[in-house]
C-alpha cells in the first residue's frame, strides 16, 4: 500500500487472507438486544450490530439527567457548578480507586450500562454552557477542563502500571484537550467565517440536520458496501466516494423517514387541548457573578 494520506484512502488493499474472517450474521436476538442497549452489561455475550453503539447508553444518561435537571427551582448556578465538581471528583476517584484488572465485572457492568463511565464529559458539557452564558468565570472553566483532561486520561489508561499501548497515552490525551479547547471557542467565541463559507453552509446545516442518523447508520453500513464493491472489483477512487455518499443517504432516510416522523408524533399537542401560555421560567437568568463570590 502506497505510503501518505492519499495512498491510505485510495490505493488497493493488500488482499483479503487466503482463509478471510467470516461475517457475523445478525439475528433478531441481535436486534432485540440492540434495542434494549443490553451490551454495555455483558459486552462479551452480545456483539453490537454497530461498533459505534457503544456510545447510546452515554447519550441516554446525559439526555435524562439533562431533562431531570433543567426543571427545578433549587437549580442555581451555585448548585450546578457544586454538582459539576462533585461528577468530576466522583469519576477521578473511581479511576484512582479501583484497577480494572481487580474490579468486580458486576461493578464494571454496572457503570457500563447506565453510561456513567463518562460522567466527567457530561460535567465538562455543563461548565462549558454556564461559561457560554457568561455565569461561570474563565479560570473556574479552566480548572474544570484541566480536571476533565485528567479523568479522560485516567479512564484511557487506567491500569497503573506500563501498558503495551502507553505510546499513544501522550498523543490521546493532548488531541483530547485540543478539542476541548475549541469546543470552547466555538461556545462563547465570535462566529468563525471563512472565504467563501456562505456557499456551503446550506450543504453544512444540512449535514448537521442529519448527524444523528448518519452516526447511527455509516459505520458498519459502510464496512459491508466496501466490501461488497471491493469483491465486485470497484477500484479506491470511486469506492471511498460511494462509501460515503451511501452513508449519506442512508443518514438522511432514518432522518426524514424515522426520527422526524417520530418527533413531530411525539410532540404534536393533543387534539381539542387549549393552548395554554408559555410558563415563566422557574429560574432567572442573573448577572454574570465570580462564583467564588456572593451570589
Amino acid at each position: 500500500m502506497p505510503d501518505g494520506f492519499t495512498g491510505f484512502l485510495f490505493s488497493e488493499p493488500q488482499g483479503p487472507p487466503a482463509d478471510p474472517f467470516p461475517w457475523y450474521i445478525q439475528t433478531s436476538r441481535d436486534l432485540l438486544t440492540d434495542l434494549g442497549m443490553i451490551q454495555a452489561w455483558d459486552y462479551y455475550g452480545f456483539p453490537y450490530l454497530d461498533g459505534s453503539w457503544w456510545t447510546l447508553p452515554v447519550q441516554l444518561f446525559a439526555f435524562c439527567a439533562a431533562a431531570w435537571l433543567f426543571p427545578r427551582r433549587w437549580r442555581t448556578d451555585r448548585v450546578m457548578i457544586w454538582l459539576v465538581w462533585v461528577l468530576m471528583v466522583a469519576a477521578a476517584v473511581r479511576f484512582l480507586v479501583f484497577n480494572p484488572g481487580r474490579t468486580p465485572i458486576q461493578a464494571v457492568n454496572v457503570f457500563f450500562g447506565l453510561g456513567l463511565q463518562r460522567t466527567h464529559l457530561f460535567a465538562a458539557g455543563i461548565a462549558l454552557w454556564l461559561w457560554s452564558r457568561k455565569r461561570l468565570q474563565s479560570w473556574h472553566l479552566g480548572l474544570l477542563v484541566a480536571a476533565c483532561i485528567v479523568v479522560q486520561d485516567l479512564h484511557v489508561f487506567p491500569f497503573h502500571r506500563a501498558m503495551p499501548q502507553d505510546p499513544a497515552r501522550w498523543p490521546s490525551t493532548i488531541g483530547f484537550a485540543v478539542l476541548l479547547l475549541v469546543i470552547c471557542l466555538a461556545a462563547r467565541g465570535p462566529d468563525w467565517w471563512f472565504p467563501g463559507l456562505a456557499r456551503v453552509a446550506p450543504a453544512l446545516t444540512w449535514l448537521a440536520g442529519i448527524s444523528y442518523g448518519l452516526y447511527l447508520v455509516h459505520q458498519e453500513l459502510g464496512y459491508i458496501l466496501a466490501r461488497a464493491l471491493l469483491d465486485i472489483g470497484v477500484p479506491g477512487r470511486l469506492r471511498l466516494p460511494a462509501v460515503l455518499a451511501g452513508a449519506v443517504l442512508a443518514g438522511w432516510a432514518l432522518t426524514a423517514w424515522v426520527e422526524r416522523p417520530l418527533h413531530r408524533r411525539l410532540t404534536v399537542r393533543r387534539a381539542g387541548k387549549p393552548v395554554q401560555e408559555p410558563a415563566k421560567a422557574q429560574v432567572e437568568e442573573p448577572e454574570p457573578v465570580s462564583v467564588g463570590g456572593a451570589s
